[in-house]
């Protein structure tokens, strides 16, 4: 409790200083909402109650002083926005539509009035924000803030979803708290914790929908929750909300492996697999039509002149090299602190994106471990034995998503499955000794500084 109304008061003083007292209440809301998500809706023992609310708590109020640091910076320099241009031309300017209407029920029916689920609109996000922002209107809170709470809060409760994943893997809670403050604090998820974009949100639905593939035993109430979370998905981005159908077939394919009720597993695969095929026969051009109209963006959009599109003509292994090349951007670490002498949008290009320098040190020591442990005979074979077979599967979907995306350089789309890889890292540190955990964390470290080296020369 000393914890909990501790970071309470510190969220209060902050940012009353940054903004004003009227955010830093919104602030405090925000932070018991998420305590109160944390404890209610996870019925497991009051050991672990306490441990997601403690790690919602860390993990939030670390958020928080990012947050307050880059709308501090945004003042100071007189920015409308900071870090993501869409936030400026697109998320910001909606939502202040919604709120001129002057009217919470208005504004919801308007948001879902034309609602189509292959429009590729957002109103499932819309329809998560606009509450945000008609709280903070009658509070007389800083909407710029409150948006960025808003976000915040999705991400603190995406921490106990990848808790719950490391518990599932077989992690003792107290590795399963600190592999998970590691992933929220130092990885790419850090980055865009408090940004005014759907990323986050979208994230949260793939890590719930990863969660439930997990779940052993067979149960409708379950594969209800799973389709619920799929469609919840579609309504933020349809693109990847199809996508994440594919998690159905993998729910009921470990169900039909382990579950004691086989019967119902058998007769739901069947059922769902006739609908499945019907509903692709009956929408195949919508579905057509969503994939062409995302195709620039999602499978050749950086196909240039550059590193990326020269990886591009190399079949196969220019695509393994183009997913490494992405998530260890940005090369060299300190590209994107400034926007360079032609003064390229310095709204996007500052010191705030300090957290992308550490998540790509974060992901190139990652990505050396796991190689290590694919050349490693011995560690394959130890860690064959800690992969169970949900993991398995994510992790060779997580491969699709990432390979058939290789030549998009952004990893804001891909932090779901990075979150999937990231607990395939720690279960290899798991099963290595303590001295080999150590030479390949520094050989690591060092070649991750050589390439920096090497990206600098390249830039000279």
């Amino acid at each position: 409790m000393l914890q909990f109304y501790g970071i309470m008061i510190l969220i209060t003083l902050v940012v009353s200083i940054v903004a004003d007292g009227m955010t830093a209440l919104m602030a405090v809301i925000c932070y018991l909402v998420g305590c109160a998500f944390s404890i209610l809706f996870m019925h497991e023992s009051k050991k672990e109650r306490r441990l997601y609310s403690s790690l919602f708590q860390i993990v939030f109020f670390s958020g928080l002083l990012y947050a307050s640091c880059s709308y501090l910076y945004m003042e100071f320099k007189g920015y409308s926005y900071l870090l993501a241009a869409d936030v400026d031309y697109y998320f910001m300017p909606k939502t202040i539509s919604f709120l001129d209407l002057d009217d919470f029920g208005l504004a919801m029916t308007e948001n879902w009035k034309s609602y189509n689920l292959f429009s590729g609109s957002h109103e499932g996000y819309f329809a998560y924000i606009i509450p945000f922002a008609y709280l903070c209107d009658y509070l007389g809170a800083d909407l710029y803030f409150s948006m960025q709470l808003s976000t915040l809060l999705v991400f603190g409760l995406s921490s106990i979803v990848i808790f719950r994943l490391f518990l599932l893997n077989e992690f003792t809670h107290q590795k399963a708290f600190k592999n998970t403050l590691l992933i929220c604090l130092f990885s790419i998820l850090f980055f865009y914790s408090s940004v005014m974009l759907r990323d986050i949100h979208i994230m949260f639905t793939y890590l719930l929908a990863i969660y439930f593939t997990f779940r052993k035993d067979f149960s409708f109430v379950q594969l209800l929750k799973l389709l619920g979370v799929v469609l919840v998905s579609c309504t933020l981005r349809i693109e990847t909300g199809l996508f994440l159908f594919i998690m159905i077939p993998v729910y009921l394919l470990y169900s039909l492996q382990v579950s004691r009720n086989k019967v119902a597993s058998i007769l739901f695969s069947f059922t769902l697999s006739l609908i499945g095929i019907v509903a692709l026969f009956l929408y195949s051009n919508r579905i057509s039509s969503v994939f062409m109209r995302n195709s620039d963006i999602y499978l050749d959009s950086d196909k240039g002149s550059g590193v990326v599109g020269a990886l591009q003509t190399i079949p196969v292994a220019g695509k393994l090299l183009s997913i490494i090349y992405n998530a260890v951007q940005p090369l060299p670490l300190w590209s994107k602190l400034s926007p360079g002498v032609s003064n390229y949008r310095p709204e996007a290009y500052n010191l705030m994106t300090f957290p992308m320098s550490f998540a790509s040190l974060f992901n190139w020591v990652v990505i050396c471990v796991i190689f290590i442990a694919i050349v490693n005979g011995k560690i394959r074979k130890k860690l064959a034995v800690e992969i169970n077979k949900p993991l398995f599967y994510n992790l060779l979907i997580g491969f699709v998503f990432l390979y058939i995306q290789a030549s998009v350089i952004s990893q804001r789309r891909l932090m779901a499955f990075y979150v999937v890889y990231y607990i395939l890292f720690f279960l290899i540190l798991r099963v290595i000794s303590q001295r080999d955990r150590v030479t390949v964390m520094f050989l690591s470290v060092i070649s991750y500084f050589l390439i920096q080296l090497l990206a600098l020369v390249y830039i000279i």
